[in-house]
């Protein structure tokens, strides 16, 4: 078995994108006929993870998330994280990003503000990294990683609750951000950034076999946001609270192999090296999650019954069942 690891998942989606379009749509007098608005888009999935990219690096983090994957306006970014520290680091320079993103586009007048969301997902016992066999690419060898599993499919559904001032995170993400200890920077721990609210819970379709999930996220800078939390009395979560309300929910849940308070091997804090006993031994749910799945018909027959016993249209989930 795969030593078990965990990945932070983060996604930024561009918001007015399809009424951006809707009003650029005449030809332009290039050769290419391009519609006028494709600049637009090809800069922001060249420029965006630049942004990202610079913002790690002033705070001196050398791992850098790398895309997974583009839904259209949407790009999800996917990072090993090693330590509980990390993800306060990540989620700073993902905020900052994206304000310096927005400040880009109000300086060229363009109508464009983006939404984000983040998740953690735990390797291999909750979740599994399926590697496919590339039909598209002209190398002979070529691969690509997916992510499946409960985590992914809370991550999917969770992010369908961001909005420009409000960042969802999952519950395993304010879980750690609840602690201490998960600042490596003291100064990060003072910014608003990580001011965590809640706005109550909510049944996700398809997770949890209908367990309400809480809602939690992170504000972002916002006057319009400020003043509506006075109008609603909504006031920023104590951290305490956060803490003891994720260890009731996670075991209310009771499921180890849907979800676990997160750990990470190489963290320098051994408390957070602890894993659930599920998690320490083989069994039936906790084949290799590093499958090598071949999308060819051909091979398939020749492959590995572990393999083929399954549809791949059964391992990776219809469109249908994210909406």
């Amino acid at each position: 078995m795969s030593p078990p690891i965990v990945k932070l998942f983060l996604s930024v989606d561009i918001i007015g994108s399809t009424e951006y379009k809707a009003k650029n749509t005449e030809r332009n007098n290039d050769k290419n006929g391009e519609q006028s608005w494709l600049a637009f888009f090809e800069t922001f999935y060249q420029d965006y993870p630049e942004k990202l990219n610079t913002a790690l690096t002033k705070i001196g983090v050398s791992t850098l998330p790398q895309p997974w994957k583009s839904l259209g306006d949407e790009i999800i970014f996917q990072v090993e994280v090693n330590s509980h520290k990390d993800i306060a680091d990540y989620l700073f320079a993902f905020m900052n990003a994206s304000d310096s993103a927005e400040k880009y586009y109000a300086s060229k007048e363009l109508p464009i503000k983006v939404k984000m969301a983040a998740w953690l997902a735990g390797f291999p016992k909750i979740n599994a990294i399926v590697n496919i066999k590339n039909q598209i690419s002209e190398e002979p060898d070529s691969r690509f990683e997916d992510y499946l599993g409960p985590s992914m499919d809370t991550g999917f559904r969770l992010k369908q609750h961001a909005t420009h001032t409000r960042m969802p995170i999952s519950v395993e993400i304010a879980y750690v951000l609840s602690s201490e200890t998960s600042f490596s920077k003291p100064e990060l721990a003072k910014e608003s950034y990580f001011e965590l609210f809640f706005s109550g819970e909510k049944e996700l379709k398809g997770v949890l076999k209908g367990i309400p999930y809480p809602l939690f996220y992170i504000r972002r800078n916002s006057e319009k946001e400020s003043l509506l939390q006075k109008l609603t009395k909504t006031e920023k979560v104590d951290l305490v609270d956060v803490r003891k309300y994720c260890e009731h929910f996670i075991s209310e849940v009771n499921d180890p192999l849907v979800l676990c308070k997160p750990y990470f091997m190489n963290d320098k804090d051994p408390d957070w090296q602890k894993m659930p006993a599920e998690h320490t031994r083989e069994n039936s749910s906790s084949k290799s999650s590093e499958m090598n799945l071949h999308l060819d018909e051909n091979e398939n027959s020749k492959g590995d019954p572990d393999l083929t016993s399954e549809p791949i249209q059964n391992l990776i989930p219809s469109p249908e069942t994210l909406e």
